[in-house]
């Protein structure tokens, strides 16, 4: 993929060489996912901390 002005984009999708080693791929691909939920995860716990705290702020 390239933008306009022939120079590649950051991010774009791209085939994978069919020679790539497997398990390496799956491996860094497994990262990624687990790194992202965690971050999911304490956005969200975050959150609910927050909202709680608001709400008891509230209702004092």
């Amino acid at each position: 993929m390239a933008d306009q002005q022939g120079g590649t984009v950051l991010g774009g999708v791209r085939d994978v060489d069919a020679n790539a080693n497997d398990l390496q791929v799956e491996s860094l691909a497994r990262f990624a996912v687990d790194e992202h939920n965690k971050k999911e995860v304490y956005v969200s716990i975050t959150l609910f901390c927050l909202f709680r705290s608001i709400e008891y702020l509230f209702s004092n």
